[in-house]
C-alpha cells in the first residue's frame, strides 16, 4: 500500500507515485499495489494500481492484507497540511499494531507543519521500520528527536522518465508555439489574494520586459488543476495575461501528465518556477532558472542540488524582474545553455 496526497493532480505528487509504482515493478512486476484516494477514479486513470476509496472498510481490509505500507513521497507535512494528513501517522501506528512493515519514504517534513500534525507525526516515526526523508530541512525537523538511522534521499521525480524532444517540440507546435523562438516557462501557484496580487503584478511586470526586449514566448505550466483542497493554477497565469501587453506570446498549457511536462520544460531556454516540482524538472534537464522560494522545501531542494540557479523569496518577488534579466544577459553573453545557436541569434531590444 502506498499512501500520500494522491489522485487529487497535484503534478508532483502525480510523479513521485509513477516512480515508485516503477521502482516496485521493477523489483517484482507481480506485486500488487493498492493506493488510498479521496478520487480512486483519478488514480485508476493516470497509473497501473489498484486504487481505493480513502478511509472506508476497503482500506482498512486492504492495510489487513498488506505486507508492507509506504507512506510517502512528497511533502506531505508543511504549512499546506490539510485534514487528510492527521490520519497518515494514525495508518502508520495502526501498521505496526497490525504487524505490517512501515516505511516513511523520501517525505518532505518541514517546521511550517501544524504543531499538532508534528507532534503526531513525529511520534508515528518511532514505530516506522524506515525512514528517508527527501532535503535537509526534513532531517533537521526530525534528527534530535528519532535516535536512529533516518536516510538522505533525493525526490523521486528526479528520476522520472520523460518523453523525447522531438515529440516535445510537436507538442508545443500543435499548441501554436514557434519553437524556433526563446522559450521561456513559468509556474506559479496560489498562495492567497494577497499574495496572489501581489505576485502577478510582479510577473506581470517580468514578462512585460521578456516579451518587449526578446523575440521569445513564455509558456506557463499548469503542475496542479481544480481540486478540492487547492486553486487551479491557471487561474493566475488568467491574471496576469490580463496585465501584459503581448497576449498572443504569452501561452497557457493544459495539464499534461508528468513524464509529458518534464520533456516539454527539458526543451525551455529558461524557466521561471515557484512550485517546487518545477524547479526539479528544469535542474534535471539541465534548463537553467529562478527559483521563486515560498517555503523551506524550495530552499531546502535549491541549497542541496541547484546552489548555481538563481533564487528569490516571494517576500522580495521585487526582484523578480531584474534577476531574470541579469540571467538571460549572462547566459546571452557567456553561452553557457546547450542550445547555444538560439542564443546566437537573440537580440536584446532596448
Amino acid at each position: 500500500m502506498i499512501v500520500g496526497y494522491y489522485g487529487y493532480g497535484n503534478l508532483g505528487d502525480e510523479a513521485i507515485l509513477e516512480v515508485l509504482i516503477k521502482d516496485i515493478k521493477e523489483v517484482n512486476s507481480q506485486i500488487q499495489i493498492v493506493v488510498p484516494s479521496i478520487k480512486p477514479e483519478n488514480i485508476k486513470e493516470r497509473h497501473e494500481v489498484h486504487p481505493i476509496q480513502l478511509i472506508s472498510w476497503n482500506m482498512i481490509r486492504s492495510i489487513i492484507k498488506a505486507d508492507l505500507i509506504i507512506i510517502g513521497g512528497g511533502g506531505l507535512f508543511s504549512s499546506d497540511s490539510g485534514f487528510f494528513t492527521y490520519f497518515v501517522p494514525l495508518l502508520a501506528i495502526l501498521g505496526k499494531i497490525l504487524r505490517k512493515k512501515v516505511s516513511y519514504y523520501a517525505i518532505g517534513i518541514y517546521s511550517t507543519t501544524p504543531p499538532l500534525l508534528l507532534k503526531l507525526t513525529k511520534f508515528s516515526l518511532k514505530f516506522a521500520d524506515v525512514i528517508s526523508v527527501r532535503d535537509t530541512a526534513s532531517l533537521k525537523v526530525i534528527r534530535n528527536e528519532l535516535k536512529r538511522k533516518i536516510l538522505l534521499v533525493p525526490d523521486p521525480a528526479l528520476r522520472l522518465p520523460f518523453i523525447g524532444r522531438e515529440i516535445a517540440l510537436k507538442i508545443l507546435q500543435r499548441n501554436g508555439i514557434d519553437t524556433n523562438k526563446f522559450l521561456i516557462g513559468l509556474s506559479l501557484r496560489s498562495m492567497n489574494e494577497e499574495i496572489d496580487d501581489k505576485l502577478a503584478k510582479e510577473v506581470a511586470k517580468t514578462v512585460n520586459w521578456i516579451l518587449d526586449a526578446l523575440d521569445a514566448i513564455v509558456i506557463f505550466y499548469t503542475f496542479c488543476p481544480q481540486s478540492d483542497y487547492t486553486i487551479d493554477d491557471r487561474e493566475i497565469a488568467k491574471a496576469i495575461k490580463k496585465m501584459i501587453k503581448h497576449q498572443d506570446r504569452f501561452k497557457i498549457l493544459e495539464y499534461y501528465p508528468p513524464s509529458v511536462t518534464k520533456g516539454l520544460i527539458g526543451v525551455m531556454d529558461y524557466f521561471i518556477g515557484m512550485r517546487l516540482h518545477s524547479m526539479i524538472f528544469a535542474h534535471s534537464m539541465n534548463v537553467p532558472f529562478i527559483g521563486i522560494i515560498y517555503e523551506e522545501k524550495c530552499k531546502s531542494f535549491l541549497r542541496m542540488f541547484a546552489k548555481t540557479q538563481s533564487r528569490v523569496y516571494l517576500s522580495n518577488i521585487k526582484q523578480l524582474q531584474n534577476i531574470v534579466k541579469s540571467d538571460v544577459l549572462r547566459i546571452m553573453r557567456e553561452g553557457t545553455l546547450n542550445k547555444a545557436s538560439k542564443f546566437s541569434r537573440l537580440k536584446v531590444r532596448e
